[in-house]
């Protein structure tokens, strides 16, 4: 039997993981909500919901981005968040974050 070696130069901005592990992934993205409540905003922010309300919400600059991703509750209901996006904005812009608080 003949045997080739072969070197394959992967970009640093990729990884190589087994197949296995890939949909092992896939499922667990698949299972992950797609809705936040504001229990589950409070929970990522570490912040009560008066917090997040006054800061967020209710922000005139942070507040029109996150009305785009927000279901308003109507009175004596819940507030809905799309996770994803969410989650995503509230990773990108901590700093603008961080900079309405002060």
């Amino acid at each position: 039997m003949q045997s080739l070696n072969v070197t394959i130069n992967i970009p640093s901005d990729l990884v190589v993981v087994p197949k296995k592990e890939y949909e092992e992934l896939l499922i667990a993205v698949d299972k992950s909500p797609k809705w936040w409540t504001m229990e589950d905003l409070e929970e990522k922010l570490q912040r009560e919901r008066k917090w997040i309300i006054k800061h967020l919400i209710k922000d005139n600059v942070i507040g029109q981005h996150i009305a785009t991703m927000t279901l308003f509750p109507p009175p004596g209901g819940h507030y809905r968040f799309d996770a994803k996006r969410l989650n995503k904005f509230i990773d990108e812009n901590f700093d603008l974050i961080k900079e309405r608080l002060e």
